[in-house]
This record gives C-alpha cells, sequence and structure tokens, in this order.
C-alpha cells in the first residue's frame, strides 16, 4: 500500500529535482567522503595530484581510465564537475558501477619524464578530502605549489578618512584569548596575500574604482599601537567583509560573517513590501501588531538609518541587492547599535506604524538567536485557473535528473493557453535549469542564441587554452572546437564590435567568451504569452536566467528587480587567520553589453509585494 501511494503523489503532485532529490539521496546510506590524494592542483582543466609528497597526472584509479571519471563527472554534474571530482570521488566512483574501498590502486604519470606508476593499497582518506575541499577547484589556471603563500610587497601608505569605517573594532586584542587573537604581523601578512589574489585574480578589481591598496592600508594602520597590538579575529574578519563590499560585486566577500557579528538579535521577521518593511512576530502568526504591521523605527531612530548603518557589510551593487542585503543584516540590533553608537540593552523599543501613518510604540526582549524570512516559492508545478500554465524553480539545481524533469512538465503544459515560470526567491547555482528550458521558447532561425558573454581574469600563469576557461559556465571563445563553421561566424560579425557598459582593464584578460543556446527540433515550441516571476532575490545564474528569457518578445518579466550578479567565484583561504574569501573570476555581460553586476534585471512590469503577500495568506504576483 505505501507503494501505491508512493506513485500516486508522484503523478498528482510533479516536483522538480532539488528538494525531492535530497530526499532521495537520504532515504540511503551517504557515501564516505574521502581521496587518495593529498592535494589536487590545476593545468587548464587538467587535474595533477600529489601522493607522497610528488605531483602526477592520474591515468587510472582502479579500473577506472581516468579519462572515463573525468567525463562522468561532467556529463552528471554540470557546471559543478571539477567540485565534484575534487570533493565527491567516492560517489563518482560508485555511480560508475566500482565503489571504492578503503584502499585503491592508482596508476600515476610522472608529468616531467612521463613514465607510469602503480601504487597499490592507497588509503581513502578523509583528511585529504577535507584538505582538498577547502583549498577548492580552480580549474583554467596554473595553481602554485600548496603551502605557497603569494604576497605583494610595496611600501605602504597613510590611511584614509573615507576607509576609517573599515578599520573599527568590537572587541580589544588585548582582552582576547590566545586562540581568538591574530598579532599585527600575522594579519598585515594576510593583507598582503589577500592584495596580490586581488591584484592578480580578482576579476572586478576596478569595478567601482575603488583604491583598493588605501583601504588595505587603513586597515594596517589600526593594527599597530601599544594599546591595540594585534587584532581579534573576529573584528579582522568584519574589516574584511566590509573591504570586499566596496567593490560591488555580490559574489566577492569573506564567507561566515553572520557568524561573528555581536549577538543580540530583533524580535521580529521583516518583509520588504510596497509601502514599507512588515515586522512580523517570530512564530509567524502574523504582524507584531495587525492595524499598524509597519517598522519604521527602533530606538526611536528611523529605520533607513539603521538600513545605512548595515549597508558597510554589503556589497555595492544593484539598488535591489544593497536594499536586500541590508534588511538582512536589520535583525543583528546589537551590532548595529555599536555602529550608531548607541548603548547595548537587553531590550529594544520598535515604533510600528498604520498604512495611514499612525504609529505605536512596543517594547520587547532582545532575542539570542535571529528571526530569519525565508522567501522561497514552493515547487510544484500544476495548472492554474483559466488553463494557465504554472512551473516554479526556486533553485538551480545541478541535479542530473533537471533536464528530464523540466521536460516532463513542458510536455504536460505545452497547450495551456499561457505560462508562468516562477523564479522568486532564487539565488542562482547551476546553469542547467536554462539550458534545458529556453530551447522550449526560442524561435526559428539560423544565428546562434546567446545569453552571456564573458572573460576570464587570467592570474599570471595560466596557460593559454584554444577552448578557453570557462567550459563549467557552458562560455566559449571563438576559437573553441565547440562551435561550428557557422556559428563562429556568426559570433564573429555579431560581436566584432563588442562594447560592454564597463571596459575592462587592458591587461589580464581572456579573449571574449559566449555561452550559447541551441535550438532543438526535437522539443515542441511553447509560442503562448509566458510571464517570469522575479524579486529581488533573484541572483547569480538566475540573472542569467531572466536576461535570457527577456531576450524572447513573448516573455514579460514582472515583480522587482534582481540582484545582479555573475562572476565564477573561486576560494582563496588567508594563511594565518584562515578566514575564506571568495574572488570572482571572471566578468560578465548581457548581449547588448549591459553588465550584470551593479544593475540586475529590470521587469517589464513592477509588482510589490503587500502586507498579506508578507504574512503568507496571498500572492499578488501570481
Amino acid at each position: 500500500m505505501s507503494r501505491l501511494v508512493v506513485v500516486l503523489v508522484a503523478v498528482v503532485a510533479p516536483v522538480l529535482p532539488g528538494v525531492a532529490s535530497r530526499f532521495s539521496q537520504a532515504a540511503g546510506p551517504s557515501p564516505e567522503k574521502a581521496s587518495p590524494f593529498e592535494m589536487i592542483r590545476w593545468h587548464g582543466e587538467v587535474p595533477e595530484v600529489r601522493l607522497r609528497g610528488a605531483w602526477w597526472r592520474v591515468l587510472a584509479i582502479d579500473d577506472h581510465p581516468h579519462d572515463a571519471i573525468l567525463a562522468r563527472c561532467r556529463a552528471e554534474y554540470g557546471s559543478d564537475w571539477a567540485k565534484r571530482y575534487c570533493e565527491d570521488l567516492v560517489e563518482v566512483l560508485t555511480g560508475m558501477g566500482h565503489p571504492p574501498g578503503e584502499r585503491v590502486t592508482l596508476r600515476l604519470q610522472d608529468p616531467g619524464t612521463g613514465r607510469a606508476r602503480e601504487f597499490r593499497d592507497v588509503e581513502m582518506s578523509r583528511a585529504n578530502r577535507e584538505r582538498i575541499r577547502r583549498a577548492g577547484p580552480r580549474p583554467g589556471r596554473s595553481d602554485p605549489e600548496p603551502g605557497e603563500v603569494r604576497r605583494v610587497v610595496r611600501d605602504h601608505g597613510r590611511p584614509r578618512s573615507e576607509f576609517e569605517f573599515l578599520a573599527r573594532r568590537y572587541w580589544e586584542a588585548d582582552a582576547a584569548s590566545e586562540s581568538s587573537r591574530l598579532s599585527a604581523e600575522r594579519a598585515a601578512e594576510d593583507l598582503d596575500q589577500l592584495e596580490w589574489h586581488l591584484e592578480n585574480e580578482y576579476s572586478y578589481l576596478t569595478l567601482n574604482d575603488v583604491d583598493h591598496r588605501r583601504a588595505l592600508d587603513t586597515i594596517r594602520a589600526g593594527l599597530s599601537g601599544s594599546k591595540r597590538a594585534g587584532i581579534d579575529r573576529r573584528d579582522f574578519h568584519i574589516q574584511l567583509r566590509k573591504l570586499m563590499a566596496l567593490f560591488g560585486d555580490g559574489h566577492s566577500r569573506v564567507s561566515g560573517v553572520a557568524k561573528v557579528l555581536p549577538p543580540g538579535f530583533l524580535p521580529a521577521e521583516l518583509v520588504d513590501t510596497a509601502d514599507g518593511v512588515v515586522a512580523i512576530d517570530p512564530d509567524r502568526s502574523g504582524p507584531i501588531d495587525a492595524t499598524h504591521p509597519f517598522l519604521v523605527a527602533i530606538d526611536g531612530i528611523s529605520i533607513e538609518r539603521w538600513l545605512d548603518a548595515a549597508r558597510p557589510l554589503v556589497a555595492r551593487g544593484s539598488p535591489a541587492f544593497v536594499r536586500c542585503g541590508s534588511l538582512s543584516y536589520l535583525p543583528f540590533v546589537q551590532y548595529l547599535r555599536q555602529e550608531l553608537g548607541r548603548a547595548s540593552t537587553p531590550r529594544v523599543e520598535l515604533t510600528l506604524a498604520s498604512a495611514g501613518g499612525a504609529t505605536t510604540t512596543v517594547v520587547r526582549d532582545i532575542r539570542r538567536s535571529p528571526a530569519l524570512h525565508d522567501p522561497t516559492i514552493g515547487d510544484r508545478w500544476r495548472r492554474l485557473d483559466g488553463d494557465i500554465g504554472y512551473l516554479p524553480i526556486p533553485s538551480m539545481s545541478g541535479d542530473p535528473a533537471l533536464g528530464a524533469e523540466l521536460r516532463r512538465a513542458m510536455q504536460e503544459l505545452g497547450d495551456t493557453k499561457g505560462l508562468i515560470i516562477d523564479v522568486r526567491g532564487n539565488g542562482g547555482g547551476s546553469r542547467d535549469a536554462l539550458r534545458f528550458l529556453l530551447p522550449f521558447f526560442l524561435p526559428a532561425g539560423e544565428d546562434p542564441f546567446v545569453v552571456n558573454v564573458a572573460a576570464f581574469r587570467r592570474p599570471p600563469g595560466t596557460l593559454a587554452r584554444r577552448d578557453g576557461y570557462l567550459e563549467n559556465r557552458f562560455l566559449h571563445p571563438l576559437t573553441s572546437s565547440h562551435w561550428t563553421e557557422a556559428e563562429r561566424a556568426a559570433l564573429g560579425r555579431r560581436f566584432a564590435r563588442f562594447r560592454p557598459d564597463w571596459k575592462l582593464p587592458k591587461e589580464g584578460f581572456s579573449d571574449w567568451h559566449f555561452m550559447v543556446i541551441r535550438r532543438d527540433d526535437a522539443v515542441s515550441r511553447y509560442d503562448r504569452p509566458v510571464v517570469v516571476l522575479m524579486d529581488e532575490h533573484c541572483f547569480s545564474a538566475t540573472d542569467i536566467f531572466l536576461g535570457a528569457f527577456a531576450e524572447l518578445p513573448q516573455v514579460t518579466l514582472m515583480g522587482a528587480g534582481s540582484g545582479g550578479g555573475s562572476g565564477r567565484s573561486q576560494s582563496i583561504i588567508l594563511a594565518h587567520s584562515a578566514l575564506t574569501v571568495r574572488l570572482s573570476t571572471m566578468a560578465s555581460f548581457r548581449p547588448d553589453g549591459r553588465r550584470y553586476d551593479g544593475r540586475g534585471i529590470e521587469p517589464d512590469v513592477e509588482v510589490g509585494r503587500t502586507v498579506d503577500d508578507a504574512i503568507g495568506r496571498t500572492d499578488t504576483g501570481l
């Protein structure tokens, strides 16, 4: 009977991969997270592995040829293939029908001499896998030796007043425990390391014309002094988060800052609407005050000033990105009180307003944990009244089953009078949903349908590659073997005078790469009206999705402007503080030259949330 119920649910309530796939994976034992390699580095998109202190190229793992392993990673995991190769090798080999044991046999090749050697009984180690995971996969470049730290050595300038806010502290280093304190010398070396990566690997360094050296020097100047020698690691974390926000790139940041901000949170969930910020009771029963739903002041200070205080933690991107990001930090009331020069107390005063402007005040205890609003939508496609199809995509999943499920959805909804595609709350991920779905809507024609143009930031030592550097984003240069001669000629004609709205520096970038969605004669074209629902939470791969659909004449974008971001970020780990810094490695544009970062995608029809939308009673957009 239970089997029958499962089948009926699958038929009546189809679910896109992402949510459903997580439940199915959880039902069986998870594969062990382990690797036989001590480290992995990349030459182009060819991995080399370290074993017993030496570097090798892999020929085979047990009975699996290495080329077959890489091919499976690309086929199964799309843009995540390199990450999955590095971090989930056990799962990959298991999927190929040969689960590895605790020890494996490796056939390796010396890259210098070309000689092959077999290593038997090599341990599959969790420690190896964790070391590789922290280093992060970086195909498309030649990596330095593990343990090699590159730093900029130069004379440092004076601090600048415009950057003084970066050096603000919340804990005294002298009072910090040894484990949480970073010496001035070590913190300065981490700044030198970050400076090298910014200047040699970061694609958006000059986007906002930030004088990054003077900004770094301002932080350096605050590290010395008899009473302030060194710095608490939490302060250093916050300072670098604010530094990275200056560049205006939402992908690039110091990860995990919410964990180190001073604790103490607003007793409310906050949701932005067309008429103001709604304060929802943490039990989600409704607004804190049903007749006065809008939060207009905290401790007698206007909410706009609180948002201004939160803004330094948020990348200076599009207006939608900045507003959304600042609102996400508004619950950190004790931290923001320090930013505003206010005392930290155990209670907070909230001024609430009605739609007509009448106000009331409530006083509540500070919470120990934040009350966070989850903006995600459902995941079940269906027919709505009026024979309108509804296809929600709550996340840009890289699940291999996504393509088949989207095709199934389009087959079921292909005869509807219109279609709503809902990507509200979708913060990005893989580009697979776009690749699988867009062919159903492409008009007939011979010219390639371009959805993205980008250039790779080439660090020193990057090897020249005819096929380019951005294959894991489905982006290829004109020289690539990916193109047919007709496609290459058409792209060359169309983009011979491509002029982006932000001029890239002359040095350090690759030629232009192009992402093209090819027409598929095997699918039935959907030519009825399409509405794509969007909001300020849309970001990254969802921006690419929105930008592509915006090119189609039968499509209307509806909702609020997207966050705006496309960067292909990589991680670096600072040597002493162990902070993880994400840096974008490509500059990305729409086909007409408009960039994503700092602009986002604007809707054709703007629709804001209502109070009832905020508490889940209605859905005005839908």
